[in-house]
């Protein structure tokens, strides 16, 4: 992500931030951290900005903060005024499970301009999709000084008199998520943690960004359209994927968010609606399990609806190459005729246990970006456009796209 940068240092733990090209006033944009912790492992460690006693965003929190590779905190932050405004960074950590932990903080300067023109009175929601082109006005005062409806489709040509509030939310549009297309088939890369799964992306009451990893549907047999009464039975946001050390564990239900679409640290969960399955045993409401390392199970959503739930998916948890027993990932396979997987990345796989023409491919993800390193050849950065591999094999780099969604 590009941006300016800072960073902190002291015995425990060093901080880098990313931030977005530029922040408009009213507008949540995403701001990337970086913890790396040297020496002691955190039991639970949460990321906020700022500013004296209030908060401005956030508590983001991970549990489990480990020295190599450190970990990422993405934090929405939707700034109220314009101008260069100073907040602070403000990191907790707590150990064996004590009540107060070390609390470090560190300044930190954000650039932010106004909305373009006087067009817009308060937040503005505008979603960017992934070719930036086409977006959707969420604003109705906006949207009613325009002479639009709320949820118009616009683009640069048909109005370009938004157009420079647009261009200040193309952040919308992650790098944190690709999709690999091959053999008529899709596989998308996911490099947040934790990653959730559900219905919707955007929050229908309250027009902020739910931003699940993943949006998840139901079709008709043949795939081809979206089944409307199944899909409803899968929650906004249904379940979780995260690393939980050498392994990956999945947990039902939402967690509370504030209105930025930040999660809420210790704010209640809530229950999916109709319930998640694995191998056929239901799992508690809230409930979690853990998968090791080549782990495989099978995935039901609502088996309370239906005998084999509404949707299935294959989970596959997959090795880090070089030490079998620690998960790099976990790879879950829709088992109805959508030709689409998902990758949660954290480390390095191998393509080829995902499908067999991947062979001789490895993905990771080094905090930033997305790596491919091939067998016969050196490591490279994988970028929207790029083409790799030969007929029939052959793979091309997309934006993330969902197919039907």
């Amino acid at each position: 992500m590009p941006g300016l940068g800072v960073a902190t240092r002291n015995s425990c733990f060093s901080l880098e931030c990313s931030l977005p090209e530029r922040f408009v006033e009213g507008m949540a944009a995403a701001v990337l951290f970086r913890i790396r912790r040297e020496w002691r492992e955190a039991e639970e460690t949460s990321i906020s900005l700022v500013d004296g006693d209030r908060v401005l965003a956030g508590p983001v929190t991970r549990r489990g903060i480990v020295g190599r590779g450190g970990d990422e905190f993405s934090l929405n932050f939707r700034p109220d005024v314009s101008g260069a405004i100073s907040v602070q960074v403000q990191i907790e950590s707590r150990f064996g499970g004590m009540a107060e932990g070390e609390v470090r903080t560190a300044p930190l300067i954000l650039p932010v301009e106004p909305v373009a023109g006087t067009l817009a009175s308060g937040p503005v929601s505008i979603h960017v999709n992934n070719e930036g082109g086409i977006v959707d006005l969420q604003s109705e005062s906006l949207a009613g000084r325009l002479g639009l409806a709320r949820g118009d489709r616009l683009n640069a040509v048909s109005n370009p008199r938004i157009y420079k509030v647009v261009e200040g939310v193309k952040l919308i549009a992650s790098a944190t998520r690709l999709t690999l297309e091959h053999c008529g088939r899709r596989l998308h890369l996911v490099s947040r943690l934790p990653a959730w799964f559900g219905r919707q992306r955007e929050h229908p009451d309250k027009g902020r960004t739910i931003d699940n990893a993943v949006v998840l549907w139901c079709f008709t047999p043949d795939g081809a359209e979206p089944d409307v009464a199944s899909s409803k039975r899968i929650s906004r946001t249904h379940f979780a994927l995260e690393r939980d050390g050498a392994r990956c564990r999945l947990r039902d239900g939402a967690p509370a968010r504030d209105d930025c679409g930040n999660i809420l640290t210790g704010g209640p969960v809530t229950a999916s609606g109709y319930g998640i399955a694995v191998d056929e045993k239901p799992l508690s409401p809230c409930g979690t399990m853990w998968f090791a390392a080549g782990r495989e199970a099978e995935i039901a959503l609502a088996p309370q609806v239906k005998d084999d739930g509404v949707l299935k998916l294959h989970l596959k948890v997959l090795p880090v190459p070089e030490n079998r027993a620690e998960a790099a990932g976990v790879s879950l396979s829709r088992e109805d005729a959508v030709p689409e997987s998902y990758l949660v990345l954290w480390g390095e796989v191998d393509l080829g246990l995902i499908d067999a023409k991947l062979s001789g491919r490895m993905v990771s993800w080094d905090g930033t970006r997305f790596l491919l390193r091939e067998t016969d050849g050196g490591e490279r950065p994988l970028a929207v456009g790029d083409v790799f591999g030969a007929p029939p094999s052959m793979v091309r780099v997309m934006p993330f796209r969902q197919l039907g969604v």
